[in-house]
């Protein structure tokens, strides 16, 4: 009976999960769900109530994708040249004890940031938790199988205020100079007063906090990182600057967004502005996603992947010495 060659080859004897692991995951699971049961009615409060946060419903979910993408990486491989009978070999995720700090030092900044009343140390030790969970029911293999996506929960939990409050009003300053700017050259005069836009004689915008994009910044970003851990095809480099990239885009998304919105304004189309406006983060995700197609494919352009026989193909020959001569080597 012969085997097909192939890199990861699961036996049907070995490809499932040990029921010990299984049965500490489901545990741990619920142990932890019980824990932060209250820190999750807040977050869920808090993505419901404040449209800055709303995308924190889909952060669960794009993690659980992320799981099913990677999940041959729990498989346990075999040479791929094997071509006779597979040995039986036991499923590299196992339970391992080195997990249960990892538990403890979670639990230990939940029970901290109740007692000064941090939130966001409340909320971070959810995370914390959720690798510490991983590493105690399937061991190392499961944690290097699961890290992106546990990592990923990070996106689901609002930034602390102070750094809120630090990032937003840098962000409003700058949006408001760049769409001045983009309005001048459009031919609009416009200048910025503070963080309001005058164009014109009659046409006052203003930059409240909401339009700072952060927003679109925070969501952008979670899309750009999920982007890169999905398309894993690409190289390690170039995923990397996949997810630097989203910070400009989602910045100059903004801008176009505020631009675009004053100078409805200043020709005469309040209705349209105000439509605009109030729909535009929706308008600006293609748009963002857009450029973000566009800077992939300039990487395509620039950096061609070479194949070895066509770099052998540009070898140049050593000069050989005369007729009948060896070349140089």
């Amino acid at each position: 009976m012969s085997y097909p060659n192939h890199p990861l080859m699961p036996s049907s004897a070995t490809d499932r999960l040990p029921l010990a692991a299984i049965l500490a995951g489901i545990t741990l699971a619920i142990g932890v769900l019980w824990a932060f049961s209250d820190t999750l009615a807040v977050l869920a409060s808090r993505w419901d109530a404040d449209p800055q946060y709303s995308h924190g419903f889909l952060v669960p979910l794009i993690a659980l994708g992320i799981l099913w993408v990677r999940r041959d990486r729990l498989r346990p491989a075999v040479p791929a040249d094997a071509n006779g009978p597979r040995e039986k070999e036991p499923f590299p995720a196992s339970p391992s004890a080195w997990g249960l700090p990892v538990l403890a030092a979670g639990l230990a900044l939940r029970y901290y940031a109740v007692e000064i009343y941090v939130e966001w140390f409340e909320h971070l030790a959810l995370v914390l938790c959720a690798f510490g969970m991983v590493l105690t029911a399937g061991g190392w293999t499961a944690l290097k199988w699961a890290w992106p996506a546990c990592a990923f929960l990070v996106f689901m939990l609002p930034l602390p205020f102070r750094l809120e409050t630090a990032a937003a009003e840098p962000l409003r300053s700058a949006a408001t100079v760049s769409a001045v700017y983009l309005l001048q050259v459009c031919g609009i005069p416009a200048v910025a007063s503070g963080n309001a836009i005058l164009a014109g004689p009659e046409v006052r915008v203003d930059v409240v906090e909401a339009c700072s994009g952060l927003r679109m910044l925070m969501v952008f970003f979670a899309l750009t990182t999920a982007a890169a851990i999905f398309n894993d095809s690409r190289p390690l480099w170039q995923r990397l600057a996949m997810v630097a990239a989203a910070i400009p885009i989602a910045i100059a998304s903004n801008v176009v967004r505020i631009a675009l919105t004053a100078a409805l304004y200043y020709g005469g189309r309040p209705a349209l502005a105000d439509g605009l406006h109030d729909h535009a983060e929706l308008l600006m995700v293609p748009l963002a996603l857009g450029l973000l197609w566009a800077f992939l494919a300039l990487l395509d352009r620039i950096f061609v992947p070479v194949a070895e026989t066509d770099a052998a193909s540009w070898q140049v020959p050593a000069p050989s010495l005369g007729p009948g001569l060896p070349a140089r080597s």
